[in-house]
């Protein structure tokens, strides 16, 4: 008999090569998967198709093309198992520790398979990785990573117990697909699913279609690869941006994740829920492919800061759940989604200002902004949906800008005989005065400091703080 790697193997990912022997020099004909050929072996074999793949091989003394001739062996027999593999980077900043599989008959649930989900994992550059595996192709489907309910939730470092964004501390709102043949799984690639599988006229039914619309309607930088480029990674690392593509992209990500975010918030406060179900994400999903996709119609780029988009998606979404938002708590959303979004941007105008990346980071900074619209700010979205906040209070609290502060302390002008050019009380005889006063806007400080000389107000170079 001929000898190979006998029994049953395990998986091999993408392709397995067989190699054969015969004592004695004798030829050797095999068939695969119950062919009733037989065909000359004559080097190694490579099979690539994804499955289970029996081998079959007998020795002989002799063939006649395809037919044995003399006498020949009983027949040996292999099992093959052949893997398609998708791999690569999940994140909304980093998740971590969630669960990650295939799709890939579309229906938003893990598919049954051995090796078909898994958890991601933080690799040894500190990003998450997922690695899935399927004996079927990956021509068609996407890749999902499905977010736990934060009930009893731990999301913290060291070890997280649920899917978990561990750049700003918090679970994981909604979830996310790609692509089955994508190395990048983000919220950027979400609408590039849904807009791929909701609108095949506009995309040629073909991902590439899909990206060209999403690129346009979205005015992302044209070298930007959506369903392979970590933008993250590259802002993290601008040295490797040698396209400057990282920190726009990075950016636009930002401001479409908020408002799904947010939108969907306020759909699951409706219908009385504290966090949004697979069909609300959906619903939203959808409902901003829809805007992207009317937005490439138009020739009009979309504009995350316009409060008239972020009504337009609430209002889809909720029609497309079979619920009625209140105008009032969709003017909330939209009036503070429009907000964040306008803060991204100015923290992207400080990134281009500022060169030095250990002053200013701005995928930390775009953290603090994610982190507040997934978790205070939500909550209150939430509770104005469900009619348990007023409007009036969130926009107190969130949109409405702080009153000025009272400073009941008026600094002292110095005359020209004090600190008149010349004097010698002037930068050198006057008695230092100090004054700090701090107005009621959250994080904004101002200073004055009067030591012999009249001094500018001081205030930081970040834009939340102005």
């Amino acid at each position: 008999m001929p000898e190979s790697h006998l029994g049953t193997t395990p998986w091999a990912e993408h392709h397995v090569k067989v190699t054969m022997y015969a004592p004695g020099n004798k030829e050797i004909l095999y068939s695969i998967d119950g062919n009733a050929t037989w065909t000359r072996y004559t080097e190694e074999i490579t099979i690539a198709e994804p499955g289970v793949h029996v081998v079959r091989a007998v020795s002989t003394e002799g063939s006649q093309g395809d037919e044995i001739a003399g006498r020949r062996s009983e027949e040996a027999e292999a099992v093959y198992k052949v893997a398609t593999v998708a791999k690569g980077t999940a994140y909304d900043g980093y998740l971590d520790h969630c669960r990650v599989g295939l799709d890939l008959d579309s229906d938003l649930a893990l598919d049954d398979d051995d090796r078909a989900s898994d958890r991601t994992f933080m690799d040894s550059f500190g990003r998450a990785f997922f690695k899935v595996s399927t004996l079927k192709g990956l021509r068609a489907g996407y890749v999902l990573l499905v977010p736990d309910h934060p009930s009893q939730c731990v999301c913290g470092i060291p070890k997280p117990n649920c899917c978990c964004d561990k750049s700003v501390g918090i679970p994981q709102m909604l979830y996310l697909r790609t692509p089955a043949n994508a190395t990048q799984l983000n919220p950027v690639t979400t609408i590039l699913s849904q807009i791929a599988e909701d609108h095949p006229a506009d995309t040629g039914a073909t991902i590439d279609g899909a990206q060209a619309l999403l690129n346009s309607a979205w005015a992302l930088p044209s070298a930007y690869d959506i369903v392979s480029d970590d933008i993250l990674w590259l802002s993290l690392n601008p040295y490797l941006d040698i396209r400057g593509k990282g920190p726009q992209s990075l950016v636009i990500m930002a401001q479409a994740e908020v408002m799904a975010c947010l939108v969907a918030m306020a759909l699951a406060g409706a219908r009385g829920l504290e966090w949004p179900t697979d069909e609300v994400a959906t619903a939203v999903y959808a409902s901003m492919a829809q805007e992207t996709v009317q937005a490439h119609r138009e020739g009009t780029p979309i504009n995350f800061t316009s409060p008239d988009l972020c009504r337009r998606a609430a209002s889809g979404a909720a029609e497309r759940v079979g619920l009625v938002l209140d105008p009032l708590a969709i003017e909330v959303t939209s009036q503070i989604v429009a907000k964040l979004s306008v803060s991204l941007l100015s923290l992207l105008a400080t990134h281009e200002e500022t060169k030095d990346i250990a002053e200013f980071s701005l995928p930390v900074e775009i953290a603090a902004v994610s982190r507040d619209a997934n978790t205070e700010i939500g909550r209150d979205v939430n509770r104005v949906a469900s009619r348990e906040l007023e409007p009036a209070a969130f926009e107190s609290r969130w949109i409405l800008p702080p009153a000025p502060a009272q400073n009941t302390t008026a600094p002292v002008l110095p005359t020209e005989e004090e600190g008149g050019e010349g004097e010698d009380q002037g930068s050198q005889g006057q008695s230092s005065t100090a004054m700090a006063t701090k107005p009621q806007g959250r994080g904004a400080t101002w200073q004055v400091v009067l030591m012999g000389a009249w001094a500018r107000p001081w205030c930081s170079s970040r834009p939340s703080t102005l």
